[in-house]
């Protein structure tokens, strides 16, 4: 058996909550001291990108078993986006 799917990339999803959240640590910061429209567009955007997340990451996976008894699982992923990839295979002899 072997499928494909399409899921969010952990990077792209770090990146994206790192980005939220220097955003409004910026917008706490100038409360106060910056205009209330300058206040109200950052957490506009902190608030508007509030996971969105795209699906971006392309996962490939096979698991079977042979005549002979050899298991084997792979899975392969990549993002699109920022290049995000990991490759992962185990085979196993079942008797």
């Amino acid at each position: 058996m072997s499928a494909d799917r399409w899921g969010v990339c952990p990077r792209c999803n770090k990146i994206a909550t790192e980005k939220k959240k220097a955003l409004l640590e910026k917008a706490e910061k100038g409360y106060g001291k910056i205009s209330s429209d300058d206040y109200t567009k950052l957490m506009n955007e902190a608030t508007g990108m509030a996971f969105t997340r795209e699906s971006t990451l392309r996962e490939d996976y096979e698991i079977h078993t042979n005549p002979n008894g050899k298991f084997s699982i792979g899975y392969f992923c990549r993002c699109d986006k920022c290049g995000f990839e990991h490759d992962f295979k185990h085979t196993v002899q079942l008797i």
